[in-house]
């Protein structure tokens, strides 16, 4: 039970700042929406930095190579060798970052007439200076990544959780003192200020602790393994970034302000389900990790298992609450400014589309800890190409006959293909993973969300308008009474249902806080 309650601190911490970041990322969305909408200067703007972030996103995906290869050296090395191991392949990244960066920008020009064959002159050039800007971001937002996985090793998540906080804070300070001289070039400013504070926050406690040696030693056998695993990892994650560059280079030849609306509905979902769902893995996989090093399988299979069934109660129900609410969402986060009615709409009908990817991203974060965590990186990358095969085969059919929305619904189809496969397989390598008793969590929380989400959808109806508050606020308050109503009847039917996930959370909860309400 305690080692449950020192993940559910660790998930707590995560949370936390998940929920700092969803406020901040509230206000930055109504700062672009605002200032910005959906218009040429943004979809310029996704233009440049998909570049940085597919760079970024490969490198976040390198901790799943990290942790597992740490933990497991932990038990089988000196510290002073495993400081060493460390020390030499963040002065790696040091060096080979910043080579990338110097060779994507000399090709920058080419880079963006690719991404963005069907903008005009003037939008191109525009692209071009943001990603002037941001690319050096990558060098400082991928060290920050790599320290990040440091952290998470030691099973320290406070910190790594707090700069994503930063970010976005120095994101909103800098558009909104710059935006009316710099106007979009203020964001891209804002991204690597943004990446600089990230690093600026995690390098000095790491370098203290782990006490940081400029050194660079190619004799650790240890070292050609983890470059493996790497170079086996990002093989898939490039054709999985490669469905990001096929998205923009489709999207660019449909109508203006497609990518911003696949943009804005994709931030939507990230800010509401995804970043609250993946604290999840993130605290799972050091722990996951231990169990394999020291060869307790059946407690990984447990834990793993654990881990699933956790995921469905936060991602099932959010999403349920997304679906019903997308609109009024959409119009409190983004309708003012130079975002429309009719951005509006487009908006909300992409997150629809968007639904099979939301829930297949966070549990496929989850299952694919469990591959990580025995060291196998083959599997998920050979995953992630087909999930690329199968975006490309689909993506300019729908996008043909359904415009931005077919490109939604390309990604959801291939993200529900991949987890499936992805499910079958690792149920095969672990001997089994309780398929019965995820079935029946899966089905009880479904059972409990639908509810919630008719319950909430007829009490946000029903209410009395608050107008005379201002439209902001009357959608805030009405939200906000809706919501706690379906949580009401979600936790009744949970209750009914006898869902142990939900005791459980409730139970970590008391542990955690009970002997503060006492005093």
């Amino acid at each position: 039970m305690f080692k449950k309650i020192s993940l559910f601190n660790s998930v707590f911490i995560i949370y936390v700042f998940s929920g700092l970041n969803f406020l901040f990322s509230f206000v930055l969305q109504l700062i672009l929406a605002y200032y910005f909408g959906a218009k040429i200067e943004m979809d310029a703007y996704l233009v440049a930095v998909s570049i940085p972030m597919i760079i970024y996103g490969l490198i976040l995906s390198f901790e799943a190579v990290f942790v597992p290869a740490f933990k497991d050296l932990s038990f089988k090395v000196k510290g002073e060798a495993l400081n060493c191991l460390i020390n030499t392949i963040f002065n790696l990244f040091v060096f080979i970052l910043v080579i990338i960066t110097c060779i994507i920008l000399l090709l920058s020009p080419r880079i963006i007439s690719f991404l963005a064959p069907g903008f005009s002159i003037q939008q191109r050039g525009l692209t071009v200076t943001l990603f002037y800007i941001m690319m050096p971001s990558v060098i400082f937002s991928g060290l920050a990544a790599f320290l990040s996985s440091a952290y998470h090793f030691r099973e320290k998540f406070g910190l790594p959780a707090f700069i994503t906080v930063a970010n976005i804070l120095v994101m909103i300070i800098t558009t909104f003192l710059l935006r009316s001289t710099l106007g979009i070039k203020s964001l891209a400013w804002g991204v690597l200020f943004g990446s600089i504070v990230q690093f600026g926050i995690l390098f000095p406690v790491w370098a203290f602790r782990e006490r940081y040696k400029f050194i660079i030693n190619f004799k650790q056998k240890e070292l050609l393994e983890i470059c493996k695993r790497i170079l086996y990892l990002s093989i898939g994650a490039i054709f999985l970034s490669l469905i990001l560059i096929f998205e923009k280079n489709l999207a660019s030849n449909l109508p203006e302000g497609s990518i911003s609306v696949l943009g804005y509905a994709s931030k939507v979902i990230s800010i509401v389900v995804l970043f609250p769902s993946f604290a999840i893995p993130t605290v799972l996989l050091p722990q996951l990790s231990k169990y394999y090093a020291l060869g307790e399988i059946d407690k990984l299979r447990g834990l793993l298992v654990r881990g699933i069934r956790m995921t469905f109660l936060f991602i099932i129900p959010l999403t349920i609450l997304l679906i019903v609410f997308r609109t009024p969402l959409v119009i409190l986060l983004f309708k003012r400014g130079a975002f429309d009615s009719v951005a509006v709409d487009n908006t909300s009908i992409t997150i629809i589309c968007y639904l099979g990817l939301m829930i297949a991203m966070a549990i496929s974060k989850t299952i694919t800890m469990g591959f990580l965590a025995i060291h196998d990186v083959i599997v998920p990358s050979l995953l992630m190409i087909l999930s690329f095969l199968v975006y490309i085969c689909i993506a300019p059919f729908l996008s043909h006959i359904l415009s931005f929305k077919g490109l939604a619904l390309a990604l959801s189809f291939s993200g529900i293909a991949t987890i499936v496969v992805e499910f079958f397989i690792l149920r095969k390598r672990l001997k089994g993973i309780e398929g019965k008793e995820l079935t029946k969590s899966f089905l009880k929380i479904s059972l409990s969300s639908l509810a919630m989400g008719l319950v909430s959808l007829i009490v946000f109806r029903a209410l009395p308008s608050f107008a005379i508050m201002g439209e902001t606020l009357d959608l805030v308050l009405r939200l906000t009474i809706a919501t706690l109503g379906g949580f009401l009847v979600f936790n009744i039917i949970s209750f009914m249902l006898r869902l142990n996930e939900l005791r459980f959370t409730y139970e970590a909860v008391y542990l955690r806080f009970g002997s503060f309400l006492k005093k």
